[in-house]
């Protein structure tokens, strides 16, 4: 499946990208058992943001809290809300003074002799050729980013020092030039921080009651 690209007005496509990125994965969020207990969950959406090529989006959490908590991340897609990446449905705990970190980023290959374009995702470590074309015409793939945190009581949430913020760092590799290892050499930047994105202060920190049917 192939990606298109499309105009739409600004307030249609607000109301767009709440559904896509709240709605889509909601459907699958039936069967989370972090959604059975919403007096004790918090939820962040960070963006929209985008990358390119070159960038790796990091996701850091830290739990400065007292409690141990559960967590579900996600990177969508912010045209379509399709789940590019991510841990939906298989929560992770995370002890108090620990943290976490998830990484994203969509690379691209061309042919040289047939100009065939190649996108592969590589998703919290793990790598996967698609036939999805995520970039546009500049190189951008539009992403937001949203995290479950479910404390294990209202004691915990009360108390709760929860630290998530998605991190874009260049991760560009050099074309040609190998290292020892035959590896592809890295850009003498690699590895700057490009931003901090924070939660988006619009949106909501508890999960809306209408999508649970409530």
């Amino acid at each position: 499946m192939r990606r298109s690209t499309f105009r739409i007005p600004v307030v249609a496509l607000t109301i767009a990208l709440v559904c896509a990125t709240v709605l889509g994965p909601t459907r699958a969020a039936a069967q989370s058992s972090l959604l059975l207990v919403p007096a004790v969950l918090k939820v962040n959406w960070f963006g929209p943001f985008g990358i390119s090529p070159n960038d790796t989006a990091r996701f850091v959490y830290s739990n400065l809290g007292a409690d141990t908590v559960r967590i579900e991340w996600a990177f969508t897609n912010a045209e379509t809300g399709e789940l590019v990446c991510g841990n939906f449905g298989k929560p992770v705990s995370i002890q108090p003074s620990h943290g976490a970190i998830w990484e994203y980023s969509q690379t691209l290959t061309v042919d040289a002799y047939t100009g065939q374009v190649t996108e592969t995702r590589n998703c919290d470590g793990k790598a996967e050729v698609t036939d999805e074309l995520y970039f546009d015409a500049k190189l951008r793939h539009e992403l937001v980013a949203w995290i479950f945190i479910q404390h294990s009581d209202k004691r915990g949430l009360n108390n709760a020092v929860d630290l998530p913020t998605v991190q874009l760092y260049n991760s560009a590799m050099i074309i040609g030039p190998v290292d020892s290892n035959g590896a592809p050499s890295r850009s003498m930047t690699f590895g700057r921080t490009l931003e901090v994105i924070h939660a988006n202060p619009t949106a909501p920190t508890e999960f809306p009651r209408a999508l649970l049917g409530q």
